[in-house]
């Protein structure tokens, strides 16, 4: 079987289920942590794409605060 097409959400849609603002989403995008594509002037994202980015910066956090404890 071929590769299947992600499935893409609105800007607006993705910022309500992770619970970030749309202005982060399009930092992240700048900083080239996601993508966001273009269709018209709709913006869409790839839900995957940007809860494995979330969950990226979690782990980062995580190690941080694991740090500060052994200190």
């Amino acid at each position: 079987m071929g590769r299947q097409a992600a499935i893409m959400v609105r800007v607006s849609q993705a910022q309500s289920a992770f619970g970030v603002h749309k202005s982060t989403l399009y930092r992240w995008a700048k900083a080239e942590h996601i993508a966001i594509h273009k269709r018209g002037s709709m913006s869409f994202v790839d839900p995957e794409e940007v809860k494995n980015f979330i969950m990226g910066l979690g782990d980062q956090m995580g190690d941080q605060n694991q740090k500060e404890k052994n200190s």
